[in-house]
């Protein structure tokens, strides 16, 4: 008996004897292979690998199978093998990966901190500042600054500078006027010119 397989990396976990995650689902692949074919039948299973199942009858139904298992849909119960079933005949149900529990509540979270930001008030004015954010861009232009470099240059683009203009906002200076040049700090880069 043959079995061509796409993956090579689940052809490989068939000979492992690591405990790694999922491995449990080689075992009962195991299990249910030695009640298939009992050692002293003398039939061997031999798993080959297959270029995506190429001229292999029934690939399309085993991909769309698989593609429907990934999102969280199982088959009925009756299909499923008796080691995938308990004792009332129902599919039984398979633990969660770890590291995709973490992927989609990543993913979660981060979808979730976009939509906050589109909704802030601030998204508007930063977009004018940097149409990027958020990004990791100003992260990695900062990354190599030291923190009272990358701590002005975040002041500097958010306008949030100790120019005049801002301190006249926040009623610390009687005026806009920058009385170096005479001039409103309309430029967030005005400082370094004054």
């Amino acid at each position: 008996m043959a079995l061509g397989v796409d993956n090579q990396a689940a052809i490989r976990a068939t000979t492992s004897y690591q405990s790694k995650p999922g491995h449990y689902l080689l075992d009962i692949f195991h299990d249910d292979l030695r009640s298939i074919l009992p050692e002293a039948d003398g039939r061997k299973l031999k798993i080959r690998w297959s270029a995506g199942h190429i001229g292999i009858p029934g690939n399309k139904a085993a991909d769309e199978q698989a593609k429907r298992a990934a999102h969280g849909e199982t088959s009925q119960s009756h299909l499923l093998p008796s080691s995938l079933k308990n004792r009332a005949r129902t599919a039984i149900a398979l633990p969660i990966s770890k590291s995709v529990l973490k992927q989609s509540f990543n993913a979660a979270v981060q979808n979730e901190a976009k939509e906050v930001w589109l909704r802030s008030p601030r998204h508007a004015t930063l977009q004018n500042i940097d149409p990027s954010a958020p990004s990791k861009c100003f992260a990695s232009i900062i990354e190599e600054l030291p923190r009272r470099h990358s701590a002005l240059l975040f002041q500097l683009r958010t306008g949030h500078m100790s120019l005049n203009k801002h301190l006249h906002r926040i009623t610390k200076a009687p005026s806009p006027i920058c009385k170096a040049c005479n001039q409103k700090n309309e430029s967030v880069y005005h400082f370094i010119f004054c």
